[in-house]
């Protein structure tokens, strides 16, 4: 691939993935202002308490697979194949650890909805697990148009699926309801594109190659997890479920536009990176360079929701959030 296409698809793919949070992120704070005057920051807190406790098992299980899959130059069935049973085995194992230790949780934050509402993001946990491997055919290739279209679905099935419950509801568990459907809606369309389906096949040399690749991944993401969320348990714990949802609507509130600019560029630069692999001089100089880029538009962005944040707080939480 020529270094003009390869920019112009990165230049496409950036676009498609920056409409996808845009169009993510406006729902996002349709949805929090009109939950947010439906359900209690406690329930918040315990969706945030389940949604934590499967992104460390997810985290603790990571296997990098995936990974491994869009920087190698070359995708053989095996590797695909290998990669999704292994995928199906891990949500598998997630939901059996979630759904049992559900109580346990509840028992450590002393919050007795937690395991309902654990139960439920456990199935998540599964149904993710059977997502077509075949789509990281689309995001190697810098193709983002595919994805696009099929995350927008989940979003709006999750947005609907959530306020729906949420008005009848009136709990957490209308939460955790919402990102089940929108869950399954992404695994259905997931399979549902051109590409085709994975076989059901397990090759023991394949999956030992991708995980040395994949224990660094492993290791990194374990280190940027508990840098990140290493906060939400200490508040969950020792503040209360109802500190923790206020603490972690303030949050998203405060970094929706820059994690999306974050997000957007790590999503395309990866795939981006793994085409010049071979080329270390060119691969420092795009990486300098998106570097560049990032800082020159996060820097105003943060000043800004500083200056702003009580006003935002007001529009997203109402009164209430400014106490």
């Amino acid at each position: 691939m020529k270094d003009n296409s390869i920019k112009n698809n990165a230049i496409k793919s950036t676009l498609f993935v920056f409409l996808g949070q845009v169009f993510s992120r406006l729902l996002t704070f349709t949805k929090i202002i009109v939950l947010s005057r439906i359900l209690t920051p406690a329930d918040f807190g315990t969706i945030g308490i389940a949604l934590l406790t499967y992104s460390t098992m997810e985290i603790l299980t990571k296997t990098g697979f995936d990974e491994k899959l869009v920087q190698e130059r070359e995708l053989h069935d095996k590797l695909i194949s290998t990669t999704w049973v292994v995928n199906i085995i891990r949500g598998f194992l997630i939901m059996i650890i979630l759904v049992l230790g559900s109580r346990t949780i509840e028992s450590f934050f002393n919050q007795p909805k937690i395991a309902q509402v654990t139960n439920i993001i456990a199935i998540a946990a599964f149904v993710k697990g059977l997502t077509n491997t075949k789509l990281i055919l689309f995001q190697k290739k810098l193709q983002f148009k595919t994805l696009f279209l099929i995350d927008i679905g989940r979003i709006l099935v999750d947005f609907f699926a959530s306020v729906t419950f949420a008005i009848y509801l009136k709990n957490a568990m209308a939460l955790a309801l919402g990102y089940l459907f929108g869950t399954i809606t992404y695994t259905l369309l997931s399979f549902t594109t051109k590409i085709g389906t994975p076989s059901f096949k397990f090759e023991y040399k394949t999956a030992m190659k991708m995980f040395k690749f994949g224990k660094w991944v492993w290791l990194a993401s374990l280190l940027v997890f508990i840098v990140t969320n290493g906060d939400d348990a200490f508040v969950g714990k020792f503040l209360g479920i109802t500190t923790l949802g206020l603490y972690q609507m303030a949050y998203k509130i405060s970094t929706l536009v820059i994690s999306d600019v974050t997000y957007v560029i790590s999503k395309v630069s990866f795939p981006f990176y793994s085409l010049f692999q071979s080329n270390v001089k060119k691969l420092m100089k795009s990486y300098i360079h998106i570097l560049k880029i990032t800082a020159f538009i996060v820097t105003p962005l943060s000043l800004g929701i500083f200056v702003v944040a009580d006003k935002l707080t007001l529009v997203f939480l109402g009164k209430s959030g400014l106490a």
